[in-house]
């Protein structure tokens, strides 16, 4: 079994190199880091190169979903992921020790979960909880948090440890079986930032995949928020995204994603194998929530 980590970087190089935890990730033997450079810097490719990471560099600018489904296709077809391999999201701003990077492979290999989350703070010491795990909401419930800070949907780490979860979990990291990755067609495009990860899960649910919380797996992600900042470009990504996602939930728009050209592609090649008869592969973001 190997682990595919897929980074995105939006200039992110600083957070990258201070952090160190794709360097720590990629020692590993059966990890294979890919960083995907949403606005190319020569220092994040100095970085990636000078520790054994797969760098890719984007032409043009594209939302977390687009990315991430890229560097999917680059792990399937250039470095030979299989279906039983893992394929983890994991955003630039995550800080994780070898020690817990250890438990969380050893968790994976020993559960074998379709969907998996560790346990997220958002301090050094590990005090504070991150909001990664919470139930589904509806759009009343996107309007009270950011009016009211409502946290009616976050699920208490402290009092609520179920191992397996009808909650979505946050793609800021987030594991998932290589076969269900590509079942699911990889994250909705439609979605450039936010919300795509609450689809996600909603349609692994609803193929009856669900994450398995790894309670002692721990990591720090040191969130910005930045959609709370009234008028911004991405507190409207955020109103978009929530507009998006009630559609989808009632089934009135269609997902879009690159994977679902690639298995019409591929199905009208003869059966070939995806490698030989995948399209073109336009250079797709990131996303810090």
């Amino acid at each position: 079994m190997k682990f595919y980590i897929s980074v995105v970087s939006h200039e992110h190089h600083h957070i990258i190199e201070n952090l160190d935890s794709l360097r720590r990730l990629a020692v590993n033997d059966n990890v294979t880091v890919i960083c995907r450079d949403n606005l190319p810097t020569k220092s994040c490719q100095e970085y990636c190169e000078s520790n054994n990471i797969i760098y890719q560099k984007n032409t043009k600018v594209k939302g977390f979903s687009a990315n991430n489904n890229a560097n999917y296709i680059h792990a399937r077809n250039e470095l030979g992921m299989s279906g039983g391999d893992y394929f983890i999201l994991m955003n630039p701003d995550v800080l994780i020790d070898q020690k817990n990077i250890k438990k969380l492979l050893q968790s994976l290999e020993r559960h074998l979960p379709d969907l998996a989350a560790p346990c997220l703070f958002i301090d050094a010491k590990q005090k504070v909880f991150d909001d990664n795990l919470r139930k589904y909401p509806k759009l009343k419930n996107f309007v009270k948090n950011y009016l009211l800070k409502d946290r009616s949907t976050v699920i208490n780490k402290l009092t609520e440890e179920p191992e397996v979860l009808d909650y979505w979990v946050s793609a800021s990291f987030l594991c998932v079986r290589s076969k269900v990755y590509e079942k699911l067609e990889g994250f909705d495009e439609s979605y450039h930032m936010y919300c795509e990860d609450v689809d996600f899960c909603l349609r692994a649910l609803q193929e009856g995949y669900k994450p398995r919380y790894l309670s002692l797996v721990k990591a720090t992600h040191f969130r910005r928020c930045y959609s709370q900042k009234f008028l911004s470009r991405p507190f409207f990504w955020h109103v978009k995204s929530v507009f998006l996602y009630s559609l989808a939930k009632k089934n009135l728009r269609r997902h879009k994603s690159v994977l679902t050209k690639q298995s019409i592609s591929c199905r009208c090649e003869n059966n070939k194998p995806a490698i030989q008869a995948a399209i073109d592969i336009p250079e797709v973001g990131h996303k810090l929530s």
